[in-house]
């Protein structure tokens, strides 16, 4: 059963926490909150497929005789996960039907040569490098207790679903900046100046160099504080996109930034101290991919009240670098 999104003004973290509680509630508090805290114009799908609303749902059946929790369950960790995308929307994503799969990665850059009126074309001989994707699967149980449970802590256990969402999130972050920080094969060393966007533009110039059309940006929060910086106070392009809390597209790169640590067992994500990486510029058509066999779902999740403090969230994916010349390192 999904609940519609245009009809509620709360988020999903809000209705898990009031959903749990009318599965606990005797029969006079679940009417007054099917009454007073449930909007009648929240609708969902019940069983049949149809668009019902929840209170005329609820009170003709038992919270638990629905899937309006699990639902929300679920709906409250993707939310949290949204909270934390980058390396999803930096990096272009294969769709995978089995647990291995191999992707041609090739320069654009060359030239077509010349050939006699009505002569046969040659074919393209430029090389093609083949990398493989090899899914592995990530779980882990969400730290809701059976205390929390039994101590009606409705609002920390959708806290903790929607913190799960994230940590998942992070860790498809985690592993594929990491893929990329070990196969890239340039670095621009800022050597502690201009370590802003001029570092960027040496970064770009860089991969460019290689024949490539570098595209994205991704940066650690050091980073970001410290372009952030050169944005506001002045009326330079961006400045009230950097004030709202987003920096803009920077010389022609998408930006994108990753709170979390990687990977990588070479190099340190951060931008505070020297040998630190804290960025890297690519080319987004060729440096790397990664795989998804399965996106964020749950397991072990079936009974809406008695199966929370055993819910298991599960993510299976791959990454690999393609073309390591296409991505530039930026270090402190």
């Amino acid at each position: 059963m999904r609940t519609t999104e245009t009809t509620y003004a709360g988020t999903h973290e809000r209705r898990l926490a009031l959903y749990l509680e009318l599965a606990h509630a005797g029969p006079a508090e679940t009417k007054r909150i099917l009454e007073t805290r449930i909007p009648r114009e929240l609708s969902a799908y019940d069983a049949k497929g149809n668009i019902v609303p929840v209170r005329e749902l609820l009170k003709s059946e038992a919270i638990d005789g629905t899937t309006l929790i699990q639902t929300e369950f679920y709906n409250t960790i993707i939310e949290g996960a949204s909270l934390a995308k980058a390396m999803r929307q930096a990096v272009p994503k294969v769709s995978m039907t089995s647990n291995k799969i191999t992707i041609p990665f090739r320069k654009s850059a060359g030239y077509m040569k010349e050939v006699p009126e009505a002569a046969e074309a040659p074919i393209d001989e430029s090389e093609i490098i083949n990398r493989d994707i090899a899914i592995k699967t990530y779980r882990e149980r969400s730290l809701i207790t059976q205390n929390m449970v039994d101590d009606c802590q409705y609002d920390l256990i959708a806290e903790e679903a929607k913190h799960h969402g994230e940590r998942a999130e992070n860790t498809l972050n985690h592993i594929i900046l990491g893929v990329m920080l070990q196969g890239s094969e340039l670095e621009h060393d800022s050597a502690g100046t201009n370590q802003g966007t001029k570092a960027i533009a040496d970064a770009k110039g860089l991969v460019r160099a290689k024949g490539y059309s570098p595209d994205t940006l991704v940066m650690c929060p050091d980073a970001e504080t410290l372009i952030g910086k050169e944005y506001l106070l002045t009326s330079n392009t961006g400045s009230q996109q950097a004030i709202l809390g987003q920096l803009p597209p920077m010389l022609g790169l998408k930006p994108h930034t990753v709170g979390t640590t990687t990977s990588s067992s070479t190099y340190t994500w951060g931008y505070a101290a020297d040998s630190n990486i804290g960025m890297i510029v690519y080319d987004s058509r060729v440096a790397a991919k990664y795989g998804l066999r399965q996106d964020i779902m749950l397991e072990n999740y079936r009974d809406p009240v008695r199966d929370l403090n055993g819910a298991v969230v599960k993510l299976r994916f791959g990454a690999v670098v393609g073309l390591g010349d296409a991505i530039c390192r930026v270090e402190y």
